[in-house]
C-alpha cells in the first residue's frame, strides 16, 4: 500500500547542448528577406528530481517500497535512479512509474516531446506497481501442505501468501493432520512469505477466563513463532473461528503484544485504498491496529470477478480483498484452481491488473 509518503520537492533541470540551434533562417531574394519559421526548439534530456517523506511511516512497518508515478509524454527513453543508483523504471510512452524504498528517486528523459514546464508533474498510486487491485491469501493453522504443496502451487506464478500459526501445534502430529516444522517455516519466510498470530491454543474468545489469560496466550504465541523463525516478529493478528472479541483485547494491549493488524469477521467485502470519505475504505493511522473482514477461498474465481466488476464500475478506485484458506490437497484443491483463474484472467497471465 502506498499511501504512506508525500513529496519535499521537486528540482528540474534540463541541458540544450552547444547552441547550435537555427531558430531561424534569413534568406535574400530580390532584395527581400523571408524568415523560415520553425519548431520550437526540443530538449535532448531533461531531469526531474523528487525526494520522498516518509517521517510518517511507523517504523513496524517492515515493506516500505513505493510506486512513483511521473507524467512525461512521449519521449525516446526513460531511466530512473534511486539514492543515486540505477532502479527498475516501466514507462508506457506516457507514465514512468517507479517502484523503490529509496527517499530521492532521479528520472532521466531523452529527448522529451513536450515542453519542460508541462512534463514531471507526480503522484504516488496506492498500491504497488500501480495495479487496480490487491489479493492478502492467508494460510490458516500452519498445516505442512502450506509450508510445502501451497508454496509450490504459488511459486508457478510468483504469488507468496500469510501462514497463520498455531504455537501449540509447530511441528507436531494432531488428529492425523501434520503441522508444519520450524525448519520448513523458515524456509517459507527466507522465500519472502510471512507468518501471522494465530493465538497459541486456538480457543474461542469465550473460552479464556480473562483478559490477562488472552494476553498471555497471544504473547507465548509470538515467542514460540519467534523461536521457530529465530528474530521473526509477527505484525499481524488471525482471528480463531473470525471472532471479533478478540480485537478489542489487542487494541487495549498494542505496546505488549505489537499486533498492528487484525483479519477477523467472515466476510465477502473488499476494502478500497484510496482516500475516500466511505466507510469502506482502508483507514490505518499506524496508532492502533486496523481490523480487517476476510473471506474463506473459493474454488472457482467468482470472488476476483466481483473485485474486477468494482474496479471497472468505479474508474480510478483501487481495491483490497483479504481471502483464506486451511490445509491443502495436492490434487484439485481450490487454492490451485483458484490462484490458476487469477493468474491467467487477472494476472500476469491475463490483464495483469492485480
Amino acid at each position: 500500500m502506498h499511501h504512506l509518503g508525500s513529496f519535499l520537492y521537486r528540482q528540474k533541470r534540463y541541458f540544450l547542448g552547444p547552441l547550435i540551434l537555427l531558430l531561424g533562417l534569413l534568406l535574400a531574394w530580390g532584395g527581400g528577406r523571408a524568415a523560415l519559421a520553425a519548431e520550437p526548439p526540443r530538449l535532448p534530456e531533461a531531469h526531474f528530481r523528487y525526494r520522498l517523506d516518509r517521517s510518517r511511516v511507523p517504523s513496524w512497518v517492515v515493506l516500505r517500497q513505493v510506486t512513483l508515478v511521473v507524467d512525461i509524454g512521449p519521449a525516446l527513453d526513460v531511466v530512473a535512479l534511486g539514492d543515486g543508483q540505477p532502479v527498475p523504471c516501466h514507462y508506457d510512452g506516457q507514465r514512468a512509474l517507479v517502484t523503490t524504498d529509496a527517499e530521492e528517486v532521479e528520472l532521466i528523459v531523452s529527448a522529451p516531446q513536450r515542453p519542460l514546464e508541462e512534463m514531471g508533474s507526480a503522484w504516488l498510486a496506492p498500491l504497488q506497481d500501480d495495479k487496480l487491485w490487491a489479493l492478502s491469501l492467508t494460510l490458516d493453522d500452519g498445516y505442512e501442505s502450506q509450508a510445502t504443496t501451497a508454496k509450490e502451487i504459488l511459486d508457478r506464478y510468483g504469488y507468496r501468501a500469510t501462514i497463520a500459526i498455531i504455537g501449540s501445534r509447530i511441528g507436531r502430529k494432531i488428529n492425523g493432520h501434520q503441522y508444519a516444522t520450524p525448519e520448513q517455516l523458515q524456509r517459507v519466510v527466507a522465500a519472502g512469505w510471512r507468518l501471522s498470530n494465530h493465538t497459541y491454543s486456538h480457543r474461542h474468545v469465550w473460552e479464556f477466563d480473562t483478559e490477562e489469560d488472552i494476553v498471555r496466550d497471544l504473547q507465548r504465541n509470538n515467542e514460540l513463532i519467534a523461536e521457530a523463525v529465530p528474530g521473526y516478529r509477527p505484525l499481524v493478528f488471525t482471528a480463531p473461528y473470525t471472532e471479533t472479541g478478540f480485537a478489542p483485547v489487542i487494541r487495549a494491549h498494542l505496546e505488549e503484544l505489537s499486533l498492528y493488524l487484525i483479519q477477523m469477521h467472515s466476510s465477502n467485502r473488499p476494502r478500497r485504498v484510496d482516500s475516500c470519505a466511505e466507510s469502506e475504505c482502508f483507514r490505518a493511522n499506524g496508532e492502533e491496529p486496523y481490523a480487517l473482514e476476510r473471506d474463506r477461498l473459493g474454488f472457482d474465481g467468482s470472488q476476483f470477478d466481483e473485485i474486477h466488476r468494482r474496479v471497472n464500475e468505479n474508474p480510478g478506485t483501487h481495491w483490497w480483498l483479504s481471502l483464506h484458506s486451511h490445509e491443502v490437497g495436492q490434487v484439485c484443491d481450490c487454492l490451485e484452481t483458484a490462484i490458476d483463474i487469477l493468474y491467467r484472467t487477472y494476472g500476469a497471465g491475463g490483464t495483469d491488473e492485480v
